[in-house]
């Protein structure tokens, strides 16, 4: 499963989590983040408000 923001994108597997981050104003530079699924212990969300 994938999410795709503005610029940044967020995949999902079953195993990992793994962001594209691109960078500059132009985004051609591109920063690629893969974190285990194991490593992941609390996840919290905060609203914008009402």
């Amino acid at each position: 499963m994938g999410f795709k923001l503005v610029r940044d994108t967020f995949i999902f597997t079953e195993k990992r989590l793994i962001l594209l981050d691109h960078q500059g104003v132009t985004g051609k530079k591109t920063r690629i983040h893969s974190i285990s699924m194991d490593s992941i212990f609390d996840v919290t969300i905060e609203t914008a408000g009402t």
